[in-house]
């Protein structure tokens, strides 16, 4: 990883930045209702769980 490079979740995103100083931002995003698996067949979730296999691991997310 590059020193001094912050990463943070989208789902975190307003308090990550105010966190870091940024008390101008405030966006919200409300996709959290929506089902993205129903446009993906088995292959595309195995071409997706490979390509951002570290990222998940990063952010302590599931794969699929």
């Amino acid at each position: 990883m590059i020193e001094n490079v912050r990463i943070i979740k989208t789902e975190d995103l307003t308090s990550s930045l105010q966190n870091m100083g940024f008390f101008d931002y405030n966006h919200s995003i409300n996709d959290n209702n929506k089902s993205y698996m129903k446009y993906l067949n088995k292959d595309s979730i195995q071409i997706i769980n490979s390509r951002f296999k570290k990222d998940f691991e990063l952010f302590n997310y599931p794969m699929e």
